[in-house]
């Protein structure tokens, strides 16, 4: 083992048996033999990570993950590189050999596989996913021609680079800009793109420079990958790509978009101010001073507001567990869902899927009914526990959509007037929700739902004419799921 405070390496003398590539404990075996533990504690977001290993490593990634070619880099007089649109085999050949670059996306069936898979192993949990329902992540093939080199840039995803066929020398240099929104990419010209990060880098660092000084050897690390080598770099470190002189090269990256705090927070905050009329108040103004007035008193209304708020509200148990689709796990106890849907209704979803937007992608239904929770000892309600409704939440019947505006008959569902639809952070600037989960109760907490939907302060279970099982079973779902937040 070679290591410094940039990057540590590692070479696997012993390869024979290495562990195949899948979406079982893909982290692991990606940086094997280095223990999990290790790499999460002192590389992850920290510094680089380097192992060499056998050519045959990656052989089954070659076959499965080449695809969707569409997009190759061309130089510029000004040494500048461009991205032009590749529409056919022919194009991608001719400009391979004029000596240009070739990106590529890897099959959808391998990114669908691995990247969360390895979100869910690097604890990126409901961030795995956008509000929109899209990967944070991507895996891209990078086919470089001899002698391609890409100068000194930094990225703001983390990184995952294996090396498939020929070499390539990588140069790698800290950064002072930890945890970056956007890269720093000076060989792309377009203006808009380099004043937009140096704005954003210069909020960590008033001086920091768009062109890098490198210095002398001493100042950077270089390393050569080889077929089988896995080089992990974390999001703002800085490094210079260089292609063989003599050999072509190919590599495949796993790259993962973090979710900064800053976004869950700031979504979470304009959603609960949309609730006062002084925050949405449309912007009028005619005098400086006036507008500083009505800019000062909200200022004063925000500290008291957000004093609200709890982790709870802002985070529910449900999304922190399940992600913002809401999908449910066989082995959760606080879910269950109909497992008796019959071919036709799942046809009928298959068909109709591609029609649906992200406001009508169908969650699984969560019964809330089912035995299974009613006689689960694990779900205990205390009659003295008290809870309030969470401001970031809104729950609505089903019913209360007009039916001409159903996207298509709710055939999973016995009975809709029973079938509540619950959207959890919907602050997003598209006002698209962080979680939506749709449930179904029982007659019997249908009337205890409706007295909560009702109430407006704080309350305890005893405020129930009755403390039933099915109501223990209704209070425990509604604080996992983020419509209640327990007080006390």
């Amino acid at each position: 083992m070679v290591g410094n405070d940039i990057v540590t390496i590692l070479h696997e003398n012993d390869s024979s048996e290495y562990p195949s590539f899948d979406e079982d404990d893909i982290l692991s075996k990606l940086v094997h033999p280095l223990p999990l533990n290790t790499f999460k504690s002192d590389y992850l977001r920290q510094k680089a990570l380097v192992i060499h290993a056998a050519p045959t490593r990656f052989e089954q990634l070659i076959a499965s993950g080449m695809c969707n070619l569409d997009q190759a880099w061309v130089l510029t007089k000004e040494k500048k590189i461009e991205s032009v649109k590749v529409h056919s085999v022919q194009e991608a050949l001719t400009l391979h050999r004029a000596g240009h670059s070739l990106y590529m996306r890897s099959s959808e069936e391998l990114a669908s596989l691995l990247i969360p898979a390895l979100a869910k192993d690097l604890g990126m949990g409901f961030t795995t996913t956008s509000v929109f329902n899209e990967l944070n992540g991507e895996i891209e093939i990078f086919c470089g021609k001899a002698g391609h080199t890409t100068d000194w840039h930094f990225d703001f995803m983390g990184n995952f680079t294996l090396q498939l066929q020929g070499t390539k020398t990588w140069k790698l240099k800290k950064s002072n800009i930890p945890h970056p929104v956007r890269g720093c990419t000076p060989h792309y010209k377009t203006q808009d793109v380099v004043e937009q990060q140096l704005k954003l880098h210069r909020l960590t660092d008033p001086n920091f420079g768009y062109n890098p000084q490198m210095g002398t050897e001493e100042d950077y690390i270089s390393i050569t990958l080889q077929p089988g080598t896995m080089l992990y770099f974390p999001g703002g470190m800085w490094h210079r790509v260089e292609c063989a002189d003599d050999q072509d090269s190919i590599s495949m990256n796993l790259s993962m978009f973090s979710t900064p705090y800053v976004d869950v927070m700031t979504d979470a905050l304009r959603n609960f101010l949309l609730k006062s009329d002084a925050w949405r108040a449309d912007v009028y103004y005619h005098s400086v001073q006036e507008a500083h007035d009505h800019v000062q008193m909200l200022l004063n209304d925000l500290t008291k507001r957000i004093d609200e708020l709890t982790p709870a509200d802002i985070l529910p148990e449900r999304l922190l567990m399940h992600g913002r689709d809401g999908q449910l796990n066989q082995d959760d106890i606080h879910d269950s869902h109909d497992d008796n849907e019959d071919d036709s209704d799942e046809e009928e979803n298959a068909n109709e899927e591609d029609e649906h937007d992200q406001d009508d992608v169908e969650n699984n239904v969560v019964d809330l009914s089912d035995p299974n929770l009613l006689t689960d000892s694990t779900i205990v309600v205390e009659p003295s526990a008290q809870f309030r409704l969470n401001p970031l939440a809104n729950l609505m019947a089903f019913t209360d959509i007009p039916s001409i505006h159903h996207t298509r008959p709710r055939l999973d569902v016995q009975d809709v007037e029973k079938l509540f639809i619950l959207n959890i952070g919907f602050g997003h600037a598209s006002y698209t929700s962080c979680m939506r989960v749709e449930f179904v109760v029982s007659d019997a907490q249908l009337p205890t739902l409706k007295k909560i939907i009702a109430i407006k302060s704080a309350f305890t279970p005893k405020d129930f004419d009755k403390w039933t099982r099915e109501t223990q079973v209704l209070l425990h779902f509604l604080c996992h799921v983020g419509y209640l937040t327990k007080l006390k």
